[in-house]
């Protein structure tokens, strides 16, 4: 879970503190060429795909299936 956490931050840091900055996610989108969209495309799936480990890693069957190994 600490990895998950601390993974998920190193992900996140750069996309809130530029949106901080008072910049928007429209002037993102708009000011991108392909390769940006490709890679925060790759970014937030990287995000939900931790967010998913972590919820279903607690989940009572997961336990079932480490403890039977």
């Amino acid at each position: 879970m600490l990895l998950g956490v601390f993974g998920l931050l190193s992900m996140a840091v750069e996309p809130v503190q530029w949106l901080l900055a008072g910049h928007s996610i429209v002037e993102a989108v708009s000011g991108a060429d392909a390769m940006e969209l490709l890679f925060d495309a790759s970014r937030l799936a990287h995000v939900l795909a931790v967010l998913a480990a972590m919820v279903l890693m607690f989940q009572p069957k997961a336990n079932g299936y480490f403890r039977s190994a």
